[in-house]
């Protein structure tokens, strides 16, 4: 290692068994040096750089993909060659030159003013004296009347009332004001009052623009209708909301309560917030991602904005914290008391006498009361037992929680405190939405607990509708026990109060992250003790409570002090991206600046992938397509989802897709009934490989369900969410309206719908949005394994339609983000093709031998013949050329572009992908011999074409028998069919006879009708409700797009004097020997293709509802 520290070489390797025993000397010894190490598998590397945390190179196992591609298809007596044209396009292209340079780019520099989401306080005019006279004569006649003496009263009663005239001094003397309140003193909801009341009794209400930010949107919404209440107005007069998908507020606003995202988009029109007075940043004990990255942001705001002032509150805080963040500003720290009644604690050992419940021996809450530990060892079980949770398998996974909670102890804790308990709500604390869905069908099978009469058991989550707000903060009839079951909102974000008695399991569901794997982490996890006491803070507010903690008081000892902030542990590419689009400079500079900067490697992570999927360059700056996805309230991913979506013209299908991933899945997953709903879900995948395509065909029959006004039924047959299933229509509106402000949408949804049922366009589309997220699927006999471009071995997840294949046709499977529990999973994926990955996935990079193409730093790496290497590398530099050319003109029309023919040929490479190639393992120098031809020795692969055009993803089962003549006879079935080979000599032979004659019934025009009754639908016609949708119907049914189908006939007719096509060349038999031979193993497919269509075209004509296969996508109704 000395001699690397004085040679010019930047690593070391090292191979030698007696080096790897002694690993950890030498890497303390390496450390020391200030050298980097790292063991990759049965290899040492020691470097003077830093090391990334996989090495492709060194990876035995690294699958490399031997690609077959065809690239010429038979027509009759011609063949269609890709090379041919590529060639005509080229052509076109130096005749009309036309660079990128020279056209305006259309993203802004800034995003646009009039996004729907962006508060902006100056939509009126204000200032003058008139209007603040007319505020101050409202808000006088309101306190002089007698509601208004009667809210008054109440808000009198506060602790922060006695401290109003404090709280405005130490305002008016500082620009920076920490608040620290406890549980029920009013700070939320009095103190924005106060500067309002303030400003307007000053005669300066309108000039007064107050934003208040929450952590939830349910928070803002509540906050914001108490306000107004207070106040004697009507929610959007002077007090307002504004959250994602929903706004009330007017021209008159003057304190507006919003979510932080909504004030990080103002902040990327605005970037002063000219016209704002106060920012008020509420519930910062959270420590969420956005709260920390708004902290950022604005320190450098009110520096350049010395009359804007920011008020920082929180009921449990580390004042000294933030008053040490802001030390360079004039600061000020200020602590309102709490008021509540006395809450009274006990916990799991007390709640056992109190209901005479016995844990089970196995349970692990009765091993920390039978040993009863110190509280520094519990510590060191807990902090371990929140990284890896234990005993949880693939099965188990979703039920993660539910496991570790005891719903008998909880019923029975219910029961006591309805028989013998005083009057008073009951608040219970679940982990998560699944928890709560769970007990409560087990509460409603009890005769007490399940009595509408006597019990109303409501739910509080994030995704609650305004009417199930309402619903909670309603008082009940006398004698009626209000118990609702909530996640972590409810302690803090909103305020219940009639809630006596609370209940803590302890355990809160949180997303992490793990930096070494690139995974995400979602599971329960033991909550703080700051948490603690703000649930317990719940109770109390109108009479002496209770909280009954269901784990023993020595693990409460052990919990943390406070929650680890988010930007801690959670991905930084989203954060990353909006820091270039809020011209915020270096990344790595910016985030160093938080309260608690992230991990270096973490935020270097981040960039990389952002440069991966083409938002920054190699200068990390934005690219084109960088400034629309910053202007996207999603994720990366599902914002270039959405982008491609428009450019490929399948945009519907990619609505969909991104609002169920940025959402909940609408697949409702019972513990008692888990295979039916998987089998639901594998219903509307109908054997395509695809959880995306499924949740697009459950929403549409949705969308016409309801209209039919049977959509309740529809979800209960099929296991939705119909909750779930609203908020995806409403983000679909959202991406919407953000789509035709970047200038996609000129023309409406209409003009984007051309390829919304050609599965393959809309397959590509998802590869584009979801790479790098990547897996290959590797068959073996008698199993499948799935490794990421990391290295990572994945697991499907049990509830995607994809863990219900036997073996996978597709040889890759695109995904959003793995999850981490006792194993790797990855839950929505899609199968995808090799030219699909070749053509929309990382750039190609040819590494100078041969047939060999690397993409993403030699993650993933393929091999064929060497004219079909360079024909995927000019045809992806060729397509990604015109995808920059669209991005800085969405006017533009990729499919019209140049007569269309790159797209025409990128159209044939993806649907004529037989899916034939393999993976090998080893350093490969070899090269693909396969021509791009399909001759007499391929006839399987003929077979497998034909089958995947007609929609059959599943492999056709072949066997082979020995007759008395001592032949081989193979035969051949899919889908109920049999088709049996001429016998043979030869195996191989025998199984090719066989598949000759599957091929051969498929082309036979005469067997169209009975074809479609047996390979689409299982077994019968699959029917959908449609509009005008005859057009696309024929652009499915075609093989070649009309424009090909015109230039054929042009060469079949003399008397066309259309000019002629150079991609479709006249075959000479004579000359060549091997396409004569190729063409004649598929002569009979190609030559009857035009009448198979005309007699389906038939068929659909003498149809009333026009008849749809597996092979397609409904489309959307209307």
């Amino acid at each position: 290692m000395s001699l690397l520290l004085q040679s010019s070489k930047n690593e070391i390797m090292s191979m030698e068994s007696k080096d790897l025993k002694c690993y950890n000397a030498i890497s303390y010894i390496a450390k020391e040096l200030g050298l980097y190490i790292n063991l990759y598998w049965k290899t040492i590397v020691v470097s003077k750089l830093p090391l990334p945390l996989y090495r492709p190179d060194l990876d035995p196992d690294r699958p490399q993909r031997q690609v077959r591609i065809f690239t010429f298809i038979f027509f009759g007596n011609y063949v269609l060659s890709l090379p041919a044209f590529l060639d005509e396009y080229k052509r076109h292209r130096k005749e009309k030159e036309a660079k990128v340079e020279l056209f305006p780019i259309v993203a802004p520099e800034q995003p646009p003013q009039s996004l729907p989401d962006v508060y902006d306080p100056l939509a009126g005019i204000f200032g003058d004296a008139k209007k603040s006279k007319l505020m101050f004569d409202r808000q006088r006649a309101w306190q002089d009347s007698r509601e208004g003496q009667i809210a008054l009263g109440f808000r009198s009663k506060l602790p922060a009332f006695q401290l109003r005239s404090a709280f405005l001094e130490s305002l008016s003397r500082c620009q920076v004001l920490v608040v620290t309140g406890g549980t029920g003193c009013g700070k939320t909801t009095q103190l924005p009052q106060y500067i309002l009341e303030s400003e307007i009794d000053g005669g300066c209400g309108s000039s007064c623009k107050i934003v208040c930010t929450q952590p939830r949107r349910i928070s803002a919404s509540s906050v914001a209708l108490r306000v107004a209440e207070e106040r004697g107005e009507v929610l959007g007069e002077s007090v307002g909301y504004q959250v994602r998908f929903d706004s009330v507020r007017s021209r008159s606003t003057s304190l507006l309560f919003c979510t932080t995202g909504i004030l990080l988009r103002r902040l990327m029109s605005d970037p002063v917030l000219n016209g704002v007075t106060h920012v008020i940043v509420d519930e910062i004990h959270e420590r969420g991602l956005n709260e920390d990255f708004l902290l950022i942001v604005l320190r450098d705001v009110i520096q350049r904005r010395p009359d804007l002032k920011l008020i920082l509150m929180s009921a449990t805080v580390d004042a000294k914290l933030f008053e040490k963040y802001f030390l360079d500003l004039n600061t000020r720290c200020m602590d309102i008391p709490g008021f509540a009644y006395t809450v009274k604690s006990y916990y799991l050992e007390d709640v056992l006498n109190i209901t005479g419940y016995k844990l089970s021996m196995q349970s692990r809450m009765w091993k920390y009361l039978r040993q009863a530990p110190e509280a520094s060892d519990l510590r060191a079980h807990i902090s371990e037992e929140n990284i890896v949770r234990e005993a949880l398998n693939a099965e188990d996974y979703s039920n993660a929680g539910e496991e570790s909670i005891d719903f008998t102890l909880i019923e029975k804790l219910l029961c006591h405190v309805c028989e013998h308990g005083q009057e008073g709500a009951v608040l219970v604390f679940m982990t998560g939405w699944e928890d709560i869905s769970a007990l409560r069908r087990q509460l409603r099978t009890h005769p007490v607990l399940g009595h509408p009469s006597r019990v109303w058991l409501l739910a509080c989550h994030g995704t609650m509708s305004p009417d199930e707000q309402k619903r909670i903060f309603e008082r009940p009839p006398s004698r009626v026990r209000k118990i609702i079951l909530a996640t972590n909102i409810a302690e803090t974000s909103i305020t219940v109060e009639d809630v006596v008695y609370v209940v803590d399991i302890g355990k809160a569901k949180e997303k992490s992250y793990d930096v070494a794997t690139n995974t995400a982490c979602l599971l329960p996890r033991w909550i703080s003790k700051s948490s603690v006491r703000q649930r317990k803070g719940r109770a109390g507010r109108l009479k002496p409570g209770v909280c009954y903690h269901l784990y023993p008081e020595s693990v409460f000892q052990a919990f943390e002090d406070h929650n680890e902030p988010e930007i801690l542990r959670t991905a930084l590419h989203n954060v990353c991206l909006r820091i270039k689009g809020l011209q915020l400079g270096d990344i790595q500079t910016f985030l160093a600046k938080a309260i608690e900067p992230p991990n270096r490697h973490a935020v270097h992570i981040a960039i990389e992938f952002l440069k991966v999927i083409g938002a920054l360059d190699e200068t990390e700056d934005l690219t084109v397509l960088g400034k629309h996805l910053a202007i996207l309230p999603v994720e990366p991913q599902i914002g270039k989802m959405l982008i491609m979506g428009c450019i490929f013209q399948c945009l519907d299908p990619m609505l969909t897709i991104a609002a169920a991933l940025s959402s909940r899945d609408p697949f409702i997953l019972p513990v008692d009934k888990r295979e039916d709903s998987n089998q639901a879900k594998f219903k509307f995948s109908i054997g395509e490989m695809s959880d995306h395509l499924a949740v697009v065909r459950a929403f549409n029959d949705w969308e016409v369900c309801m209209k039919h006004n049977t959509a309740s039924e529809f979800c209960r047959a099929n296991f939705l969410s119909m909750q779930v299933l609203i908020g995806m229509t409403s983000m679909r509106k959202q991406f919407l309206s953000l789509l035709q402000e970047a200038g996609y949408l000129d023309g409406g949804l209409a003009s984007c719908e051309a390829y919304s049922s050609d599965p393959m366009i809309v397959r590509a589309v998802i590869c584009a949005g979801l790479f790098p997220g990547v897996a290959a699927v590797v068959a073996t006999p008698g199993s499948v394994t799935h490794k990421t471009m990391d290295g990572t071995v994945v697991h499907v997840h049990p509830h995607s339609v994809n863990a219900r294949h036997e073996e996978s046709c597709f040889p890759w499977l695109v995904f959003l983000e793995k999850i981490k529990t006792s194993n790797v999973f990855i839950r929505d994926s899609t199968g995808i093709s090799d030219s699909m990955l070749l053509l929309f996935g990382g750039a190609l990079v040819s590494i100078g031998q041969p047939g060999h193409l690397q993409m993403c730093g030699k993650c993933l790496e393929f091999f064929m013949g060497e004219s079909e290497a360079e024909l995927f590398q000019e045809m992806r530099d060729l397509l990604d050329e015109l995808l920059k050319l669209k991005l800085a003109r969405p006017d533009l029309d990729i499919y019209k572009h140049r007569d269309g023919l790159l797209m025409r040929a990128v159209m044939l490479m993806i649907r004529g992908d037989a899916l034939a190639g393999k993976f090998m393992y080893g350093k490969r120098t070899d090269v693909g011999t396969f021509d791009g031809l399909i001759g007499d020795k391929d006839s399987k692969v003929a077979l497998r074409v034909a089958l995947l055009r007609e929609g059959l993803t599943r492999r056709p089962s072949v066997s082979t028998k020995l007759n008395r003549a001592k032949q081989h006879v193979s035969t051949i079935q899919f889908r109920g069919l049999k088709f049996i080979g001429e016998p043979d000599r030869l195996k191989r032979q025998a199984e090719r006879n066989a598949c000759a004659e599957a091929v051969a019934w498929l082309a036979n025009p005469d067997n169209a009708e009975k074809k479609k009754l047996l390979m689409w639908g299982g077994g019968k016609l699959t029917k959908v409700r449609l509009g005008d949708c005859m057009g696309q119907l024929k652009k499915l049914l075609g093989k070649l797009p009309p424009e090909d189908e015109e230039r054929l006939r042009s060469f079949e007719d003399p008397k066309s004097k259309k000019q002629r096509s150079n991609a479709l060349v006249p075959i000479d038999e004579k000359k060549n020997s091997k396409i004569r031979k190729s063409r004649k193993a598929n002569e009979e497919i190609v030559t009857q293709r035009a009448k198979r269509r005309a007699n389906f075209q038939k068929l659909v004509e003498k149809s009333e509802t026009p008849v749809f296969g597996g092979c397609s996508l409904p489309p959307r109704p209307g």
